[in-house]
């Protein structure tokens, strides 16, 4: 079940943090622009289980799949959203 993987020291790890901790400020706040320019309201949201389940499927299966966040949209034209 799991793969053959790179050897991940302390170095790596601290860097894939930082790049997925830049992914998720710079990308999330985009939603939220684009929810204004809409007229939407955008909440953001952090979700703990969402994370949890990012990090195991990634450490088991080598592949991400889970959401540590979100944007909750509501409004006249909320569909625009993607909710």
């Amino acid at each position: 079940m799991l793969a053959d993987r790179v050897v991940l020291d302390g170095e790596i790890v601290v860097l894939y943090l930082i790049m997925g901790i830049i992914a998720v400020v710079v990308h999330d706040p985009g939603h939220r622009m684009m929810a204004g320019k809409l007229e939407i309201r955008g909440d953001y949201r952090f979700w703990g289980l969402g994370t949890i389940a990012l990090l195991l499927t990634s450490w088991l299966f080598g592949m991400a799949f889970g959401s540590p966040d979100g944007i909750s949209c509501a409004g006249s034209a909320s569909w625009r959203c993607g909710t």
